[in-house]
C-alpha cells in the first residue's frame, strides 16, 4: 500500500520512493 501511494503521489514528480 505504501508503494502504491508513493507511486501515485511521487509519480508526477520523481519516483524515488521505489
Amino acid at each position: 500500500m505504501r508503494l502504491y501511494l508513493s507511486q501515485v503521489f511521487i509519480s508526477p514528480w520523481e519516483p524515488k520512493a521505489m
